[in-house]
């Protein structure tokens, strides 16, 4: 399972997963919304009312003021699209605003909530007609509206970035993704982070010297104990996939690299949320694209705790997917599709048409 997104919520102590996809021959995309219970290791399928359409790739941030989670965007069996969901998480009821103005359908856009100014921040993306994005828009929780920001500089247009909000600074952090010039020429991978301040309107970049390699469809998780970002897996393209993790210090502005005495697979597309009770990351899923062998989607659980230890998580119960039907061994093992039908899965993964 791929492209699935979660947040932490701290008043159930849970974490909260939205959307995902699965290839195998045909896409198989998910509107399932899932609760994972830290402490008994257990998923559970919810039953809001109202849900979006099955989709991945999208934007998903939490709303720590009003205990909302808010969804953007994402590519759905009719493509790309443009809209916003805002999921209450007490009232378990999602509900699709419908604001005059909202960014145009895109998938693969960097977002985060600034806790500050109250605003869900996102930044690129890539269009319903394959073409990068480089605009910023916000959207008011209050209001339920969208406004174009029209910052003098910008980041390089893109998709697979990844952003979180920085409490320190409080500004909204972006790192990564897959770039287009101003000619529209790809550019590769970026390895800079960048920081926007809603209220100056600007972006800025953050000079650093170690830098982990270039990459998109990576995650970030934010630690606020800590004041850290942590940074896992990724993808260079032609089935490069990595499976390193970085630390970035938001007061010493300084990345490093960790290793652990176990450590997840090398992957692309996961999800990652960072529980404040346990003061630990969780990561699951995503998926490893080898070129001349085989394609593996992965439904694990992994959790790094403040030492930068990764540890694997067995859980009861896995969101459904057709990796737990096929693999008999419900999530903790990878499914591994045969060669012939990793050639035709490339397009997913090493080619900006998806």
């Amino acid at each position: 399972m791929l492209g699935q997104k979660m947040i932490y919520d701290p008043v159930g102590q849970r974490i909260i997963l939205f959307g995902g996809s699965y290839y195998s021959g045909s896409y198989t995309f998910y509107g399932d919304t899932w609760s994972y219970d830290v402490a008994q290791a257990e998923w559970t399928k919810l039953t809001p009312t109202g849900s979006p359409i099955a989709r991945f790739n999208h934007a998903m941030v939490y709303d720590s003021d009003r205990k909302e989670i808010v969804v953007f965007g994402g590519f759905s069996y009719s493509g790309r699209v443009g809209d916003t969901w805002v999921y209450n998480i007490a009232s378990n009821k999602w509900t699709n605003e419908t604001p005059d103005k909202s960014p145009s359908r895109r998938s693969d856009p960097g977002a985060a909530y600034d806790a500050k100014n109250k605003k869900v921040i996102i930044f690129g993306g890539y269009g319903h007609d394959d073409v990068m994005q480089g605009d910023t828009w916000a959207f008011d929780m209050e209001t339920r509206t969208w406004t174009q920001m029209n910052p003098a500089t910008r980041p390089a247009k893109r998709y697979g970035g990844v952003m979180v909000y920085d409490t320190y600074t409080e500004r909204c952090l972006l790192f990564g993704g897959h770039m287009e010039g101003d000619d529209g020429s790809e550019m590769g991978y970026e390895k800079e982070m960048w920081a926007y301040d809603y209220a100056a309107d600007n972006w800025e970049k953050i000079p650093t010297t170690t830098k982990p390699l270039a990459r998109y469809w990576h995650e970030l998780a934010y630690d606020p104990e800590e004041n850290r970002i942590i940074l896992f897996s990724g993808s260079q393209g032609g089935g490069n996939d990595l499976g390193d993790t970085w630390i970035y210090s938001c007061s010493e502005v300084k990345w490093m690299q960790v290793s652990s005495t176990v450590s997840p697979s090398a992957r692309s597309q996961p999800s990652m949320a960072y529980d404040t009770q346990t003061k630990k990351t969780f990561m699951f899923g995503g998926a490893d694209f080898i070129v001349s062998a085989t394609f593996i989607y992965y439904n694990d659980i992994w959790a790094l705790d403040q030492n930068n230890q990764w540890k694997q998580v067995v859980a009861e119960e896995q969101p459904t997917t057709p990796v737990e039907q096929l693999s008999g061994v419900p999530g903790f093992q990878p499914m591994v599709v045969a060669a012939g039908i990793a050639v035709a899965v490339a397009a997913l993964l090493i080619t900006r048409r998806r």
